[in-house]
């Protein structure tokens, strides 16, 4: 397998690591390498904690769905105990894929030989292989992968290694706190097939810069002063709005007044919006009346699913006019996605360009000037130092 070295040239990785004012963008291999995006298949996406669904999917015993994930079949399923469980997907016998889709059940029998595993994946039985001399049941159940339900998001991780999942939130969790997003209901959800890379999604959710050229509906939601870049205390990003009145994406491309609210929330909080970005690929934009969860999962170097859900209190859902108000909550977000897919199908095919070469970097794209950083330190087997991580080292001299 190749290396950044192999990929990029020594000026291209200079350019991209130097400080933020004297940096450029990634060059176009940086989107439409396939040695590049394997090598984020196997130090990233194989390494890193990933969401795949909600909590409130399997909430009864027996409940289970699947998940592909950058070619990976993942089960989760809730057990007879209440246990929350995430398995590959793949008999032990021959490779088949076992479940499919969602529902609730007591066990999964193999499409292919019949072996049957349980909710809490073991083996439960294999037929005539009583025959197979030191053939041990125990030994063969689905394998397990490691898993957490952080504010009714599940988290999946592929390497039985990896540190828990707090060391990559660091105090992430603080701006959710007054939102009780594990009380909050999944009432919607769409997803969308971008033609781009991975990354230019994560980039785009990432920077306000582009609000002036992709987003230029009128009214204050879409004025790029209002917003600003902060560097979070874990592997984790936000871009930041500061308004004089509360405001939520619930006109097409643009934002306006919500008309309800999440009880609990201070005055502050009203009158903000946050898109919370945690690496590689997970982001939540926190708004005054809902929450909505987008999640940029690789497809191949050159293409993307969207997954947007929408996440209001229950009190909400439950009002006779909850109908008219998620409308306004779809459409403002689709507003958004269709100028986004518009404008990052067009960066992808000029990134095709035989003679594209980067310009620099605004100050107003530092959180992907930091994404890159990270990247590239990912892909070269090196750990990326968060402030947190900075904190700690200075605490211990």
């Amino acid at each position: 397998m190749k290396s950044p070295q192999d990929i990029f040239t020594q000026e291209e990785l200079d350019s991209m690591t130097r400080p933020l004012d004297e940096a450029a963008p990634p060059p176009a291999a940086y989107y439409t390498s396939q040695d590049l995006y394997d090598l984020e298949m196997k130090y990233i996406f194989h390494k890193e904690w990933l969401w795949v669904g909600h909590a409130e999917h399997v909430k009864n015993p027996g409940d289970y769905f699947t998940f592909m994930y950058a070619e990976e079949p993942v089960l989760i399923t809730r057990d007879q105990q209440g246990e929350l469980h995430a398995f590959s997907n793949v008999c032990r016998h021959r490779g088949a894929i076992v479940a499919s889709g969602e529902g609730n059940c007591r066990s999964f029998p193999c499409p292919y030989h019949k072996w049957t595993y349980g909710l809490n994946g073991k083996l439960l039985g294999a037929p005539t292989m009583n025959e197979v001399k030191g053939f041990n049941a125990s030994k063969f159940g689905l394998t397990p992968l490691k898993v957490e339900n952080w504010e009714g998001n599940i988290m999946i991780n592929f390497d039985p290694d990896s540190k828990p999942l707090a060391a990559s939130l660091g105090d992430m969790g603080g701006y959710f706190r007054n939102f009780n997003m594990a009380d909050l209901v999944c009432a919607g959800r769409k997803v969308y097939d971008i033609p781009c890379n991975w990354k230019m999604l994560v980039e785009n959710n990432m920077e306000g810069y582009h609000i002036i050229g992709t987003h230029e509906a009128p009214g204050e939601y879409c004025r790029l002063e209002h917003w600003r870049t902060i560097e979070g205390r874990g592997l984790y990003d936000i871009l930041a709005a500061e308004f004089d009145e509360p405001l939520t994406m619930n006109v097409a491309g643009s934002g306006g007044a919500p008309s309800v609210y999440i009880r609990g929330l201070t005055d502050a909080e009203l009158r903000r919006g946050y898109f919370m970005t945690l690496y590689p690929n997970n982001l939540w934009a926190l708004q005054p009346d809902n929450i909505v969860c987008l999640h940029m999962i690789p497809d191949g170097v050159g293409n993307t699913k969207w997954v947007v859900d929408y996440h209001f209190p229950k009190s909400t859902v439950e009002r006779p006019d909850f109908e008219a108000i998620a409308k306004a909550a779809y459409d403002g977000v689709e507003g958004f996605v269709v100028q986004d897919r518009d404008v990052c199908d067009k960066t992808y095919r000029g990134y095709k360009s035989q003679v594209f070469r980067p310009g620099r970097l605004s100050l107003h794209e530092r959180n992907m000037h930091r994404f890159a950083q990270y990247v590239l330190a990912r892909v070269s087997g090196k750990g990326f130092p968060t402030v947190a991580d900075s904190a700690v080292a200075a605490a211990g001299r």
